[in-house]
């Protein structure tokens, strides 16, 4: 059979374009945030055709099309055997409003970590590498070091020879001293067509629509399939509650083809279903994410078993697991699969015709059943991948059966059935996973223990304040709660707040001076308040006794050896300092980050053999490692494909670069971290406006430890020129960075602008104010005061509820724009290219978010005079028109607000209705001017528009619709000009409505009714 292989290619493929917002998101907080990454909130019409690197992966069988440079998506996998798509492939590839920062694709496969939903790398580049091996296997990884946390994650994508398996790889990292949520779940698109069923081996599932408190039997739920795609009307998801064995997947039974996946329900608990429905809120959807407007459906595999729940990551831990995607046809349905075989039986007089799809070859198998007469064995046959056998088996009785494929090694399969007349079922006997969730509503906290637990929930939803709240509580009941005290030293820690974490730290040790999280988190203070590395004689830091304590604890171990060996590589302590990270490797031997810095320590001790073993147990581990490539880099490993396997791990962007210059900071090499930045960074980093401004800071705070200050002044002042866009200062490198500019020159306002903004991101918000008010006083116009009045107006008004004090910071941003366009004297343009930032870009957002804070004061006739005064281009935005449309139906213009509605082709986000209200509302307050005049007809005429859903809206009814109230009226209105006809057919809509729980129009169907029975009567 053919060896599996690795293409690299380009692919021109046809993409809509969607714009990025210039301004950082501070205000996303929770499981919202998605800062430092922009927000791609502006998605457009305009079709354009891309190149882009692509991978393929084929083994004869199956190929794989991967692009790492649109989040790393499978685009398509094909059946080549016989010339079909497996997946829900969807060119050209069209933008909705889904994922966390906006824009996304439906098709494919994608991965998401580590926020809920589609996640922030959905459509950024991802790093990637390759290897094909010797046994046939070829393998291509997918990641990044990610933005939010800085932790890692790493996909590995295989085929293997005569293998119908996709197989996937997970590689999970808390590359950082905190502890981080997670939140894994890979996501794959399937064609909807009416024969879809899916399939999930459990009794009950969580459903947000179906079932009790969320809760509903499955498959059968109150005499309703919810396995199958038609039984859906409106959008929906399915959690498998109970998961009874490790597969799951989709049948399609008119084409006799499925799709399975297969993993440990103990290590991938999650097993979901998502579908838009059957409904045309659905049907809109997929015309918004679809020039076909074919449907599809998702099924989803998550680490833990809902994508409510989230977890905690504990500091320098590695989380780890393997899944298999394979197609089967040809067994008319599926009853149970392992990963090398799939199963299905149906009756056959008397007996069963078993089916089974081997995924791989199995030579001399054989077929066991057990029943109550005893076991029944067959002859020997051999298995072929993807050749469906059928092999006809006698049962004598009905009830329990097992069955079990065996080869001459192992057991393949084994299903226990339930056999009774024609139909044959899963015997449910194996346990389900313990998925760790309560299963009452959660009370008030009365306890310490009760606050703790509400901490822990919130820190794993990212709620960092609100925990920091709940450990606050738990020291008013106690005030010696050493728990509640560590945690608020870590949440200070986040925050750069030092001193302050120190000293909760040590408040926990003068109760329990064993507390190991107040010994961790006391050292992690040290540690980031790095001591000179230029000297060989510095002694050992403070935190040396607590981390050698912590070497102790099984919990800390690993992490805490790692540090020991970063401070002594500091020390330039190399041979202790690879001592150091051999004893954290014993513990936490896929520490990717600790091989490839033990390789640092062994070639600074000039042991390049040594340094090569580690870079090759690195590769192993994690080949998306960072550091592993500037490492391979300085070893010259790479002499031949440096720059290529540069380009694929780092690509243009300089963030990675960054993540490996933080990690030479961690190791106290500046000198290795300024080569590194200043020789190879600067020659691969692409940015639209020359250096990126983060790169130098960075380079200048390196040069500047190792004393060349004049060259960290000059790079300084290259910084200090640098543009305001995109330009997100995260993690502590940067705020060491911004530190040291600031010291070299304290009156740069763009310096102030970037620190204010890192404040801002950690939650420091008084100090970020202060910060951008400084920037304005030091700056003579341009971008920094535009930018520090906008973020000054966002967080007044999001985060201190400010709501004057925030309309002034808008109007002085949106001034500052004027002047630039006065002082450039150009005409506002829209940006011409993905990436640029023009007048234009910054006004209509700032007009946006302004108008939000008006609508909060409730000043719909500024609001109005507002849109009103603006510019052409910026009243065509349909951002604007949506929000200038609310305020005039707030301001009692209800006619100007059907009019703007009727300009634009909107694009909500998933779940926004609110135009749609607007729309109505508006032609409800129509409605009721005409019939006060007793103009019936155009009465009429605004109560049945007020019903209806316009396509430019983009928002469809979903099969529970609220709008009895404007169905009453329009018949009422057709009564009174004598339309008896008309009457009856609008009161019938309205008595036969479907409504939701807590529809409003409720008591106009009652009354349509009422009315209804009326005119039946001959009234």
């Amino acid at each position: 059979m053919p060896r599996a292989q690795v293409k690299v290619t380009t692919l021109k493929i046809p993409i809509y374009r969607y714009e990025e917002d210039p301004f950082p998101p501070l205000h996303r907080k929770g499981t919202g945030r998605v800062y430092p990454y922009p927000m791609q909130n502006e998605i457009t019409d305009d079709l354009e055709e891309r190149e882009f690197e692509v991978v393929l992966l084929s083994n004869g069988l199956l190929e794989a099309t991967i692009v790492p440079g649109l989040g790393g998506h499978i685009l398509s996998l094909r059946d080549l055997v016989h010339d079909r798509e497996l997946f829900y492939k969807n060119i050209p590839i069209k933008f909705g409003l889904i994922a966390l920062r906006g824009a996304w694709y439906s098709g494919g496969m994608e991965f998401n970590f580590p926020q809920v939903g589609h996640t922030v790398t959905t459509n950024e580049p991802l790093s990637w590498h390759y290897k094909e091996e010797a046994d046939g296997s070829a393998t291509v990884y997918l990641g990044t070091v990610e933005r939010l946390t800085e932790m890692a994650w790493t996909v590995g994508v295989g085929l293997r020879s005569d293998d119908w398996r996709l197989h996937i790889s997970v590689f999970l990292f808390n590359r950082t001293p905190f502890y981080h949520r997670i939140y894994f779940w890979t996501n794959l698109a399937v064609p909807a067509t009416e024969d879809f069923q899916f399939l999930v081996p459990c009794t009950t599932v969580y459903s947000w629509w179906w079932g009790e408190k969320g809760i509903a039997s499955y498959p059968i739920h109150r005499g309703r399939d919810l396995s199958l795609y038609v039984t859906h009307p409106r959008p929906t998801d399915l959690f498998a509650r109970d998961l009874r064995a490790d597969w799951f997947g989709c049948y399609y039974h008119q084409k006799d083809l499925g799709f399975l996946h297969h993993a440990s329900r103990y290590e991938v608990q999650g097993r979901k279903l998502w579908t838009w429905g059957t409904a045309r809120h659905g049907q809109v959807w997929s015309q918004l994410l679809s020039d076909s407007g074919e449907p599809y459906c998702e099924i989803q595999t998550g680490r833990f078993v809902h994508q409510g729940v989230h977890r905690l990551m504990a500091p320098r831990t590695v989380q780890t697991w393997k899944e298999t995607w394979f197609p089967v046809w040809g067994l008319g349905g599926v009853l149970d699969s392992s990963d090398f075989v799939v199963m299905n039986a149906q009756p056959d007089g008397s007996g069963l015709t078993v089916r089974l799809f081997p995924l791989v070859p199995v030579p001399t198998a054989r077929l066991a059943v057990s029943g109550p007469k005893g076991e029944w064995l067959s002859e020997p046959f051999d298995l072929s991948p993807g050749e469906p056998k059928e092999v006809l088996v006698p049962v004598e009785a009905m009830g329990s059966v097992t069955i079990a494929v065996r080869s001459p090694s192992q057991v393949l399969l084994q299903t226990k059935l339930l056999v009774s007349g024609d139909t044959v079922a899963l015997r449910y006997e194996e346990p389900a996973p313990h998925i760790g969730l309560l299963e009452t509503e959660e009370k008030e906290p009365q306890t310490p223990s009760d606050w703790l637990c509400r901490a822990r929930s919130h820190e794993e939803r990212n709620e960092l304040n609100e925990a920091a709240h709940c450990y606050r509580k738990a020291l008013e009941l106690d005030p010696r709660c050493c728990e509640a005290m560590a945690g608020l030293a870590q949440w200070h820690l986040k925050r750069g707040e030092l001193t302050t974490a120190r000293q909760w730290g040590n408040r926990a040790l003068e109760v329990d001076p064993q507390s190991s999280k107040a010994l961790w988190w006391l050292s992690v203070a040290d540690w980031m308040e790095r001591t000179d590395p230029s000297s060989e004689d510095n002694g050992a830091p403070p935190s040396e006794p607590k981390l050698m304590a912590l070497t102790a604890d099984p919990a800390f171990c690993g992490a805490a050896w790692a540090l020991l060996a970063e401070q002594a590589a500091r020390r330039r302590q190399f041979a202790l300092a690879l001592d150091r990270f051999e004893k954290s490797l014993q513990v936490n031997p896929l520490d990717s980050k600790a091989l490839a810095s033990a390789a640092f320590c062994a070639r600074q001790a000039g042991h390049w053999e040594k340094a090569k073993e580690f870079l090759s147990r690195c590769l192993a581990v994690n080949p998306l490692e960072p550091l592993l490539w500037s490492e391979s880099y300085f070893l010259r490993q790479e002499q031949d494909e440096g720059t290529e396997t540069i380009q694929r791990i780092f690509g243009s962007h300089p963030y990675t670069f960054l993540v490996a210059d933080a990690d030479y900071r961690d190791l106290g090499s500046y000198g290795t971290a300024a080569v590194w930045l200043g020789s190879v960074g600067k020659r691969h980093i692409r940015w639209s406006s020359g250096d990126h401004p983060l790169v130098s800071l960075r380079l200048a705070s390196d040069l500047w430890k190792i004393g060349k200050v004049a060259e960290a002044l000059g790079l300084a002042q290259q910084a200090s020129q640098g543009a305001c866009p995109f330009v997100f200062p995260s993690g502590w490198s940067d705020y060491e960075a911004l530190t040291v500019a600031m010291s070299l020159n304290p009156d740069q306002p763009y310096f102030h602008y970037l620190m204010g903004t890192w404040l801002s991101s950690v939650g420091r918000q008084d100090e970020a104010i202060g910060h951008w008010k400084r920037a304005v006083e030091l700056s003579s116009g341009g971008e920094v005061p535009i930018f520090s009045w906008r973020n000054a107006g966002l967080i007044q008004f999001h985060e201190k509820q400010n709501l004057l004090e925030a309309v002034q910071a808008y109007d002085r941003s949106i001034e500052g724009v004027q002047a630039v366009i006065t002082a450039l004297a150009l005409l506002i343009v829209p940006a011409d290219q993905k990436g640029s930032t023009t007048p234009f870009d910054l006004m209509w957002r700032l007009y946006a978010e302004r108008d939000e804070v008006l609508a909060h004061l409730e000043d719909h006739q500024r609001r109005l005079s507002a849109f009103e005064m603006a510019p052409e281009k910026i009243q065509r935005k349909p951002q604007i028109l949506a929000r200038w449309a609310e305020a005039a139906l707030r301001a009692g213009r209800a006619e100007q607000c059907v009019e703007l509605l009727s300009r634009g082709h909107f694009k909500p986000w998933e779940g926004e209705v609110h135009l749609r209200q607007v729309w109505k509302d508006a032609q409800m307050a129509l409605g009721h001017r005409s019939r006060e005049r007793r103009e019936w007809a155009k009465a009429r005429e605004h109560y049945e528009r007020a019903a209806e859903y316009p396509d430019n809206l983009n928002i469809g009814p979903m099969p529970e619709t609220d709008d009895a109230d404007a169905l009453f009226w329009a018949g009422w209105c057709a009564l009174q000009m004598g339309d008896r006809d008309g009457a009856k057919a609008l009161l019938h809509r309205a008595v036969s409505e479907t409504q939701p729980e807590n529809a409003r129009s409720r008591p106009f169907k009652v009354r349509a009714a009422q009315l209804l029975q009326q005119l039946s009567a001959g009234g």
